[in-house]
């Protein structure tokens, strides 16, 4: 399995598993279920704050001083 197919497939499971966890939590009212749907779902928007900034750092932000 190569890289391109792996992360092809993590683009795709990885929302939905996160989205699966969310509708899990809200059919189980426990507070273990909760905790670790909002641990997820927070560590999912970090990740992206993350690499969003680090994209635009890259790729946009760098060509802007050479105007």
């Amino acid at each position: 399995m190569s890289f391109m197919s792996f992360m092809s497939f993590a683009m795709l499971a990885a929302p939905l598993a996160v989205m699966e966890l969310y509708f899990y939590a809200q059919q189980n009212n426990t507070t273990g279920t909760r905790l670790t749907t909002i641990f997820c779902l927070w560590g999912s928007t970090m990740i992206t704050a993350v690499g969003s900034f680090a994209a635009a750092t890259v790729m946009g932000l760098s060509r802007l001083g050479a105007i």
